[in-house]
């Protein structure tokens, strides 16, 4: 967002407010998925998960309140 908004003022056009939108969808397109990789692997060193846990916690039958305090762990 922020190499977007730097482009912005770069480039000073005077429709950059149509034009904006068009511009960020295909940027935010490769950033996002890159930096969410980086956050899941980061939270798998950190928690030391592996995948057969984190199989056999998709399996379990949770109430909406035991999934919604699975969020904030």
């Amino acid at each position: 967002m922020y190499s977007f908004q730097l482009w912005g003022v770069i480039n000073e056009s005077n429709n950059l407010d149509e034009l904006d939108f068009y511009y960020i969808i295909p940027l935010l397109a490769i950033i996002v998925p890159f930096v969410y990789l980086i956050r899941a692997k980061l939270f798998n060193k950190i928690r030391g998960k592996d995948l057969n846990k984190f199989e056999q916690e998709l399996l379990e039958q949770k109430s909406a309140w035991g999934q919604i305090k699975d969020l904030f762990q």
